[in-house]
C-alpha cells in the first residue's frame, strides 16, 4: 500500500472520498446531485461523505477564485523573516495580517522565511499605506524582508487526490490585462461568495440584502465577464500529510519558459504557478507526500530542462491560514 493511500486510510477515508474531494476542488458549487450523477454514486452517499470529510477537519471550507486584476486591483506579496519575537508576539503579528481585508493569502513558511502574504490595493499607494501602518507597529521585529509585485497566477485542481483522475487537471488563471466594471448588486454577491463558495444561492441572496432570483443572475453575469473564475475547496494539507513546497527557478533563456509551464500543467502535483516582477524567472508550488517525492519531481525537472534552467531555491509553506480573494 502506498504511504500516500495509507493516510487516508489512517483517517477513515477511502477513494470514493479521494473522487468526491477531488470532484469539491474542480467545481466546489456543484450539487450534490451534479456530483453524485459524475461519480454514479448515490446522492445520500455523497452528501454524508462531505459532511464527513467537514467533520473529520479534512475539508475546510470552500473558497472562489476571483480575478481581483479585472477589477482594477494590484497585487502584492511580501515575506517576512521575525526577529525578537516569541509565540505570542508571532500570533499578533499574524493575526493582524489575516483580519486585514486586503490581505487574501497567508501561510506561514519553513525555511529562509517566517511568513508569506499575497495583497491586493487599488494602487501602489493604498497597498503602502497598509505597509507602513505594519511596519510602525511591527519594524523592530521584523529582521528581513521581501515585497514583489504579483502579476499573475495560474491556480491549477489538485489532481493527485483522484487515483482515477492523475493527469485531469482543471486551471484557472488570474491577472487578465483586460478590465471591467460591476455593479453594486454584483460586488454584494461577491463579498458573500468570497466567503463560503459553497453557500446556496437563497442563503447568499438573503446576506446581499437580494432576491434569490437577483442573487444567482449576478453569479452568472460575474462569471461571464471573467470576474469569477471558479470554485474551490480548501483542504487540511497538515492532516493529510502533505507538504507544500514552494520553488524558485532562475532561467538562463526565458524563450523557453512556456515549455516549463507546459510541464506544470501535466504534473498532477504542481498546484500553482506564480507569475511575479522581481523574483524568481519561474515560480511553482508544489503538494507531495514527502521530501523524497519532492526530489523526485526535482530531479524530473532538472534531466529534462538542464539547459534552461540556471539554478533554483526553495522553501515549506508550513501551514496556509488564508484564502479569499476578494
Amino acid at each position: 500500500m502506498a504511504k500516500e493511500d495509507s493516510i487516508y486510510k489512517s483517517l477513515g477515508l477511502d477513494n470514493t472520498d479521494r473522487r468526491i474531494m477531488y470532484a469539491l476542488d474542480v467545481n466546489s458549487r456543484a450539487s450534490v446531485s451534479e456530483i453524485a450523477k459524475k461519480l454514479k454514486l448515490d446522492k445520500n452517499l455523497v452528501n454524508y461523505r462531505i459532511n464527513r470529510l467537514a467533520e473529520k477537519n479534512v475539508l475546510l471550507g470552500f473558497y472562489t477564485i476571483v480575478d481581483i486584476a479585472r477589477l482594477g486591483f494590484e497585487q502584492f506579496r511580501v515575506y517576512f523573516k521575525y526577529q525578537n519575537t516569541d509565540l505570542e508576539k508571532e500570533k499578533e503579528m499574524l493575526d493582524f495580517i489575516v483580519d486585514n481585508p486586503h490581505g487574501w493569502w497567508v501561510g506561514s513558511i519553513d525555511g529562509k522565511w517566517d511568513l508569506g502574504i499575497l495583497m491586493w490595493a487599488k494602487g501602489i499607494y493604498e497597498f503602502k499605506d497598509f505597509w507602513d501602518g505594519f511596519m510602525k507597529k511591527y519594524r523592530k521585529f521584523i529582521h528581513r524582508h521581501e515585497v514583489t509585485v504579483y502579476t499573475g497566477l495560474y491556480h491549477f485542481s489538485h489532481a493527485y487526490l483522484n487515483p482515477e483522475k492523475v493527469g485531469e487537471k482543471a486551471m484557472q488563471f488570474i491577472g487578465s490585462k483586460e478590465k471591467t466594471t460591476i455593479s453594486r448588486n454584483e460586488e454584494k454577491v461577491l463579498r458573500v461568495l468570497a466567503e463560503n463558495a459553497r453557500m446556496p444561492t437563497v442563503e447568499i441572496a438573503k446576506k446581499a440584502g437580494l432576491t434569490p432570483i437577483i442573487a444567482k443572475y449576478a453569479i452568472k453575469k460575474l462569471t461571464k465577464k471573467g470576474v469569477i473564475k471558479g470554485f474551490r475547496a480548501f483542504y487540511n494539507y497538515n492532516l493529510l500529510n502533505l507538504v507544500q513546497y514552494k520553488v524558485n527557478f532562475n532561467l538562463v533563456d526565458l524563450n523557453q519558459y512556456d515549455k516549463l509551464l507546459d510541464f506544470a500543467k501535466e504534473n498532477p502535483n504542481v498546484i500553482y504557478v506564480d507569475q511575479t516582477i522581481g523574483n524568481g524567472d519561474f515560480e511553482i508550488e508544489l503538494l507531495v507526500e514527502n521530501h523524497e517525492k519532492f526530489k523526485k519531481i526535482m530531479q524530473e525537472i532538472k534531466s529534462n530542462f538542464s539547459e534552461i534552467i540556471q539554478d533554483y531555491d526553495y522553501f515549506i509553506y508550513s501551514k496556509v491560514h488564508k484564502i479569499r480573494y476578494f
